[in-house]
């Protein structure tokens, strides 16, 4: 099997285009409630012979999520006094999958990337808190927890990277007030509360130890139901002419995006899923030639992602409709970034996987992401072919690391793999992990003291970390020329090469492994890197394997937690993304498709009887 990406062919131009395909909406909640009534027909995955692991060079020095499967994720990571710090996930959805009693976010840390030491005890001494934030604010590290049927969130802070002190009440008095998006902002940590009944809630801190909230017209109202994550919120972005641009969810009247300068002052500057009710989240995501760039997200996946712009960011202008028109299923979401004077976009497609304990079960055949490139935002030309050859890899996460563009590519049947180019055009894959189980949710890429940290997240495994032995990122960009193209070495001996894309036109050294360090840690081992060619048996229906996310895949995985832990869906959607956060959650239960009615197929949050949206996502069912 070749893992060459074929010349590119030719495909229709996207400019601006003024009205979406309405009908899909009603088309999307006809699939969603077929999906429950015919459940039955839904098929167990199918065998398939995976290409040979590619991890030479890399070492594996975290297995099995530290200490406990039901570490199954990395949410959120930072650096703090020469540490790196990571918090894992670990809710009721361990117990469902995973077969893990383990509840309660653990944070963990390293000085090498190789040695990982745990600090405090799972959520901090509170199961109920499943996950932690993490932010650096007035040389303090602080903790912020997502609180699942406990008394509300927690402020966490140390100053020594070891001990930390809790501030203030839980929820800041309120239960419902149960996770919060951090930024800092002129001085200031601000948090914004993420409450299902009243909307979002603005809280500050000038000296880091007491909070108040700041009183926001139309912004603390039902219906706002969360607020987009900044991949470094202590360098919170986009920054267009010195304010901070922040995407609202709202399944109700449509996403919102507000602005502030400081914290304190917000304006609305777009509501109503601008001009479409359906589009309920307005993601603002990239600063590109002196224009803000916005992805918008459809409910019940009934289009593809739209790209709009605006210089001043009150008028605002559409440069891409429906996922370039990839079709059903597809680019429903996309991140873009700057590379070397070009915007280029990675795509992610709907979750083909129903989430039932034991059983390997798709809705659909999963169908590669996609990579589109654009010199002037509204001409876009893709680059190389759908999944960069495979199918299966079915979701793309792009970012720049040290001057070089780099591709996570999500692929739960053959592996995942992580991508690296030099100009945006020629891409070699450097790493393709083993395949692991059929609930293997992704990559997510951390670059620490210049070494890459490959997060394999899994819901029945736990994660994975492996290291690169060598430090790939350099610490000042290089630069190659544009023309310049590469061919390397991929699985086996083959050579290895993506083209570049196809133009939019016409009609239509194996490191030793450390052991984790620390009072609580365990071994965590250090297995070398297997080497090109490595050996990776096929994951047939039902059957996980034990080899072996911006990055990660965290809105998704956010749902996930909720709807497992305690059955109240997605209020907080589009909270947290470490740059990778794909924005539509697949659909989990708890018993075989025959029984789901009583669920959302999107969430998995329960239903009322007599629902026709859903109270946790806002979808229609």
């Amino acid at each position: 099997m070749s893992c060459a990406v074929d010349a590119c062919r030719p495909t229709r131009t996207v400019g601006v285009r003024p009205l979406l395909r309405r009908a899909a909406v009603v088309m999307a909640a006809a699939v969603a409630l077929l999906l429950l009534l015919s459940a039955p027909a839904l098929a167990e995955t199918a065998a398939i012979a995976p290409l040979p692991s590619m991890t030479e060079g890399w070492t594996r020095v975290v297995t099995g999520g530290f200490t406990d499967p039901g570490n199954s994720h990395v949410t959120f990571s930072t650096e703090f006094r020469g540490y790196y710090y990571v918090s894992t996930m670990a809710s009721e959805a361990g117990k469902l999958i995973a077969g893990s009693d383990k509840q309660g976010s653990d944070i963990w840390r390293t000085a090498d990337g190789i040695t990982w030491e745990q600090i405090g005890t799972a959520g901090l001494g509170d199961r109920t808190n499943i996950m932690f934030d993490l932010v650096v604010f007035r040389d303090q590290l602080y903790a912020l927890s997502m609180n699942v049927g406990g008394q509300g969130m927690e402020v966490w802070v140390t100053s020594d990277g070891t001990e930390f002190e809790m501030l203030g009440e839980r929820g800041f008095g309120d239960p419902k007030n149960r996770a919060a998006v951090p930024m800092v902002l002129d001085g200031r940590l601000v948090l914004a509360v993420q409450n299902p009944d009243t909307g979002v809630q603005i809280w500050v801190s000038e000296d880091g130890s007491s909070f108040r909230q700041v009183q926001v017209d139309g912004l603390c109202v039902p219906g706002n139901i969360g607020v987009v994550r900044t991949n470094r919120p202590e360098d919170p972005g986009p920054l267009l002419g010195g304010k901070l641009y922040a995407g609202v969810t709202n399944a109700t009247t449509g996403g919102e995006i507000w602005r502030t300068a400081d914290g304190l002052e917000w304006e609305q500057v777009a509501d109503k899923g601008l001009g479409l009710a359906q589009r309920h989240y307005l993601h603002p995501w990239e600063v590109y030639e002196d224009q803000l760039y916005v992805v918008g997200g459809h409910l019940n996946y009934a289009a593809g992602f739209d790209l709009f712009r605006s210089s001043d960011g009150t008028d605002w202008e559409q440069v891409v409709e429906d996922g370039f028109g990839a079709g059903e299923h597809r680019n429903y979401g996309a991140d873009p970034v700057e590379f070397k004077g070009r915007i280029y976009l990675s795509t992610q497609n709907e979750e083909p996987r129903l989430f039932v304990p034991g059983s390997s079960t798709e809705r659909f055949a999963p169908q590669g992401f996609q990579v589109w490139a654009s010199d002037d935002g509204s001409d876009w030309t893709q680059v190389g072919e759908d999944g960069f050859g495979r199918d299966t890899s079915y979701m793309g996460d792009i970012s720049v690391h040290g001057g070089k563009l780099y591709l996570q590519a999500v692929d739960y049947r053959a592996g995942s793999q992580l991508w690296q180019s030099t100009d945006g055009q020629e891409w070699t894959m450097i790493f393709h992990e083993p395949p692991r189980s059929f609930y293997h949710y992704g990559p997510g890429l951390h670059v620490f003291d210049g070494h890459c940290l490959y997060v394999s997240h899994d819901m029945e495994l736990g994660l994975d970390i492996w290291r690169s032995d060598e430090a790939l990122v350099a610490e000042t960009p290089t630069t190659l020329p544009p023309d310049e193209s590469s061919t390397t070495t991929g699985p086996a001996g083959r050579e290895t090469t993506v083209p570049s894309g196809r133009e939019a036109g016409g009609d239509g050294e194996p490191g030793s492994g450390g052991e984790t360090g620390g009072e609580t840690g365990g071994e965590t081992g250090g297995d070398g890197g297997s080497g090109a060619g490595g050996e990776a048996e096929p994951v047939t229906a039902g059957q996980a394997t034990s080899q072996g996310l911006s990055g990660g895949i965290l809105a998704l995985i956010i749902v996930l937690a909720v709807a497992a832990a305690a059955g109240i869906g997605a209020f907080l959607y589009l909270l947290g993304r470490s740059r990778a956060g794909k924005h539509v959650p697949p659909a989990l239960s708890t018993t075989p498709p025959s029984s789901v009615p009583g669920f959302c197929p999107q969430c998995g949050a329960g239903l009322p009887p007599g629902s026709q949206y859903c109270p946790g996502c806002g979808k229609k069912v």
